[in-house]
């Protein structure tokens, strides 16, 4: 009972409440916690005020069983990727966590923290990567989910989770774990071992963990490819396989689609049309990973005064998964008879088939997906690989100036590396050299491979030796087994190199004495410095790496000095009598920061903790925040405004492929063949090979990006009646707005967001080289990725803006109850976060709501209600406990919905789209504790997620082509993996 009071008069909700009975904690670990800055707040030895604080602490830990702590967090309500796939990168914000579904990516809203310290960045778009700790070295981890710019600066909009490192350990603790579940496996391992001396102590933990790869094959809902049976669309749109689609263009043009050079009727030319043709069963859901990390950390007393703290971590991960076949969309193929017309006839493929229903064809537009595959068993199509390597270290001193006053001074230093790249990949401009002799898809002989420079890459003529035959299934194919293979030679490589270095310099004690108590303050400045280095490494559109390469090398470097102040104000004690009011105490905050690229801003926070009698708070915080765009995101105006990569080129259809509505865009009709659809759709479909365009996501110097920006206010309360003993409720209402969020508007938003309209440009007679040029900028240094189509009909501007407004509201609720028994402990316990508004408006235009709802802006959904709830008993020895996951229905209200969109005036989202069912899972976790013998302190456990292997709601997300599949279900709120298995033991030696 004492340590539920204790959590709760630190102001805030634990989570360790809900997943179940306390533990106690040894002597050292209490005085190690006692040592601890409690996240909110600079000022040591007070709990911040007005704060709603969820604590997770080595119990929850031990109940979840995470493999890494992106597992953990992902049974944490009010983190936005809750119920999400604990592997890979999450979406749209590398491996951080994200609160309140605020943002994500560059429009970083959360700010992770390690011991109240930044972590080095990662990726390009410089998001943290907390899994870098092993595990076993986490005493706890604090979610403060509430505006916190006044005490850490940039980031912490929705607020800051604060991975806490244990300050030491005595002895050797070990824990081992495996887990199965169908097609899938994981494993972890975790040492942790510390000793102490009179005046310091030395601990030292490490890591392991291995995730196998989910194959695409194994789950039926990322395969169906035809998902109208349960209210999805054909996703078979992939035109050409076993052998090539055609579509006939000489001597005489046939309307629609020849599905195999055997057909004698057509298709339309539409994605409906497109059946048998999954490729998604090659790839994988989820890639296979594997982490191993170290961390020591040393601290010693140089006097009674002086003590210095040293942290050194390294991490070094590794993922790999399959890639899917690769495909080639409208390439122009000749046979024979197109000599007449006086063209080249080295372009003549010698094994070209005219279809049965058109014998005299002699030039077709091909589809055609390679089922040929490359190695033993002709189904390796590459891999998609990633890697980690990091380095991070941190020192921390502090002076006892007098008995009131310390001053501390912090470093944190870091280096990240992190490599992408597809190695064996599909080539199309090596397909297209066998197919036509060119790397064009129209086949060009003149027209440059490579854009803005005149290279023209040649294979002719085309013989029997080196030319692509797409007209016969495998096993009957007559393509040389040399060119075969000669088409998995497709590389790419992407590299960033994140260096930072935090050095802060600040003191805290009591100024004097009040009423009710001393006047506490801290105040202090620090020094940030970041770099960038981005280099990108991809064929030129000449055929293999070896022909052509295209090499991008960015840039950026970043300086932020700030100074920071706050003080606790205790207003009235207990000994006052005053009647109703136990307690009253006020906090104020602010913090400047100058950026040596975006400029200064001010930001501060006012908090109000009022206790009412023992056990009854009320509390209450007003702040601003800001998020300053990453480093690098600016772009290099070298390279033509770039900053991580050029333009593409969108002609492939499948996750390529969009719908505009011609209500919106009525120049959509003039295009060829878009009359037809918009007659009977409403809109029309472009990114295909019929209607080939140009997509371009640049650097935010172009628009004038600046800070994102954002004001809160939450009030709540804290209880824990003494009437009632072991019961505790938190309740906060909270407002938060965000302000300018910078983000790379997604082809939705453009298309049903009337003040984005504007970023789609259509070209009913095709783009002129004057409109090409000024779109991809590669006059001033821009590039394109791949060989520009003969026409170009459209440009989709993705460049980084200031795009995102959103105005949100919501309860977050945590709820435990501990009855202790002559039988032991019952606990019945729930956490739940949901959201009462979610508005958005873009660009400053009309407001409105997209609560319970996902798909409409490009980084996390805004889904209602998220809830875990538990249930457990627990003795001295014994431990079980249940876990309900609740993720409530909502709409998916994106592009690619069955039911429309109903829009506004305004063109924003009002309605429509398809309901996604609520999707629920069970857990259970059950432990034993030796008492004694050999065993004796050690322990036993059994976890199993997913109990009753639920699939998880069917929502219509095409990912076609991608080598990570998400058809058929969320990855932003549900997982693939299905019920997994776990064995564990944890031994102290």
């Amino acid at each position: 009972m004492n340590r539920l009071l204790q959590t709760l008069m630190l102001g805030g909700s634990s989570v360790a409440i809900i997943a179940g009975a306390a533990v106690p904690a040894t002597a050292q670990d209490q005085l190690a916690t006692e040592q601890v800055v409690v996240t909110g707040t600079s000022i040591r030895g007070v709990a911040p005020v007005g704060t709603n604080l969820i604590t997770v602490d080595q119990k929850a830990i031990q109940q979840t069983a995470p493999v890494n702590m992106q597992e953990l967090l992902n049974s944490v309500p009010g983190i936005s990727t809750t119920g999400a796939p604990p592997q890979g990168t999450s979406i749209n914000s590398f491996y951080a966590p994200q609160i309140h579904q605020l943002a994500g990516s560059i429009s970083n809203s959360t700010l992770t923290v390690v011991d109240g310290l930044r972590l080095v960045g990662a990726g390009g778009d410089s998001l943290a990567d907390p899994n870098i700790i092993p595990t076993a070295a986490i005493e706890r981890v604090e979610v403060l989910a509430e505006g916190a710019s006044s005490v850490y600066g940039s980031d912490a909009v929705s607020g800051v989770v604060n991975f806490i490192v244990r300050k030491s350990y005595d002895g050797l603790l070990l824990n081992v774990q495996a887990g199965e579940a169908d097609h899938y496996s994981n494993a972890t391992g975790n040492l942790l071992w510390g000793t102490s001396w009179a005046t310091g102590s030395a601990m030292f933990a490490a890591g392991y963990d291995f995730q196998s790869r989910l194959p695409g094959y194994s789950r039926k809902f990322l395969t169906m490819g035809d998902y109208t049976p349960v209210g999805g669309n054909n996703y078979d749109e992939v035109f050409g396989c076993p052998t090539a689609a055609m579509a006939v263009t000489a001597p005489t043009s046939v309307s629609g689609t020849f599905l195999s050079s055997s057909s004698t009727t057509t298709v339309s030319s539409t994605a409906q049309s497109a059946k048998n043709c999954n490729i998604t069963t090659y790839g994988d859901a989820l890639p296979e990973s594997t982490r191993r990390n170290g961390l020591l950390r040393v601290t010693q007393d140089f006097s009674d005064r002086l003590t210095s703290t040293v942290t050194m971590d390294w991490n070094s991960m590794n993922t790999n998964a399959n890639n899917e076949p690769g495909v080639l969309s409208g390439a122009t193929a000749y046979g024979p008879g197109y000599a007449a017309t006086g063209f080249n006839t080295g372009q003549i493929n010698p094994f070209f088939v005219a279809p049965a229903g058109a014998p005299g064809a002699t030039k077709e537009s091909v589809s055609w997906v390679d089922q040929l595959g490359n190695g033993a068993n002709g189904q390796d199509f590459g891999r998609i690989l990633s890697s980690e390597e990091a380095y991070y270290a941190t020192l921390v001193t502090t002076y006892k100036l007098t008995e009131d006053w310390d001053v501390s001074f912090s470093d944190a230093l870091g280096n990240n590396e992190y490599d992408t790249g597809s190695f064996n990949a599909f080539c199309s401009s090596c397909a297209l050299l066998a197919l036509n002799g060119t790397a064009q898809s129209s086949g060009s002989l003149t027209t440059s491979d490579v854009a803005g420079r005149s290279i023209v890459s040649l294979n002719l003529p085309l013989t029997t030796a080196n030319a692509l035959d797409v007209w016969d299934p495998v096993g009957f194919n007559k393509t040389n087994s040399l060119v075969a293979q000669s088409l998995y030679k497709g590389t790419t490589n992407g590299r960033t190199l994140n260096t930072f270095n935090q050095a802060r310099l600040e003191a805290d004690g009591s100024l004097f004495d009040l009423p009710a108590g001393p006047l506490k303050m801290a105040f202090g400045g620090e020094y940030v410095l970041y770099h960038l280095l981005t280099d990108s490494t991809n064929a030129n559109g000449t055929g293999a790496l070896t022909n052509g390469t295209q090499e991008m090398i960015f840039r950026s470097r970043r300086n932020v000095f700030s100074a920071f102040a706050e003080a606790h104000i205790p207003v009235i004690a207990a000994d006052m009598g005053i009647p109703f009011v136990q307690q009253v105490d006020l906090a104020v905050s602010g913090r400047y920061d100058k950026y040596s690229d975006v400029g200064p801003t001010f930001n501060p926070k006012y908090g109000l903790d009022w206790t009412i009698a023992e056990g009854y708070k009320i509390r209450a915080n007003y702040s601003t925040s800001f998020v300053a765009p990453p480093v690098g995101v600016l772009g290099d105006p070298s390279q033509g405004g770039e900053y991580s990569g050029g333009t593409s080129i969108l002609q492939n259809g499948g996750s390529q492929a969009f719908n505009v509505p011609a209500s919106v865009f009525p120049t959509v009709s003039q295009l060829p063949g878009c009359a037809a659809q918009v007659s009977a759709q409403g809109y029309c479909t472009l990114g295909n090979s019929a209607l080939p365009g140009l997509s371009r996501q640049y650097g935010g110097a172009l628009s004038g990006v600046k800070p994102q920006t954002g004001n809160g206010w939450s009030v709540g309360g804290d209880f824990a009646p003494t009437w009632l003993p072991g019961f505790v409720t938190n309740l906060t209402l909270f407002n938060q707005t965000y302000k300018g969020g910078v983000t790379a508007p997604n082809i939705n938003q453009i298309t049903t967001n009337a003040a984005l309209y504007h970023l789609l440009t259509l070209c009913p007679n095709g783009c002129t080289q004057t409109q090409i040029d000024a779109f991809t900028r590669v006059p001033e240094g821009g590039t394109v990725g791949g060989t520009l189509p003969g026409t170009v009909y459209f440009f989709q501007n993705h460049d980084e803006n200031n795009v995102l407004n959103l105005s949100i509201q919501g309860i977050d609720l945590n709820v435990g109850y501990d009855i202790d028994t002559d039988y032991g402990t019952f606990h019945i316990g729930d956490a739940m976060t949901e959201f009462l508004k979610f508005d958005q408006n873009t660009l400053g235009g009309p407001s409105f709501s997209e609560l319970n709802t996902s798909g409409i802006n490009s980084t996390f959904p805004s889904v209602g209600l998220q809830s875990r709830t538990s249930l457990g008993w627990t003795n001295e020895i014994i431990d079980v406990v249940g876990f309900i996951n609740w993720t409530g229905s909502y709409h998916n209200a994106g592009n690619t919905t069955v039911n429309p969109l109903i829009l506004d005036a305004n063109g924003n989202y009002a309605g429509g789209g398809d309901h996604v069912l609520a999707n629920v899972t069970f857990d259970l976790h059950a432990s034993y504790d030796f008492p004694e013998g050999a065993l004796g302190g050690d322990q036993v456990y059994l976890d199993i997620k997913n109990l009753f292997d639920t699939d998880p709601p069917f929502y219509n997300y095409p990912n076609h082509g991608d080598v990570l599949s998400n058809n058929g279900y969320n990855p932003f709120v549900s997982n693939p993996i299905g019920r997994l298995i776990s064995l564990g033991f944890r031994a102290k030696l």
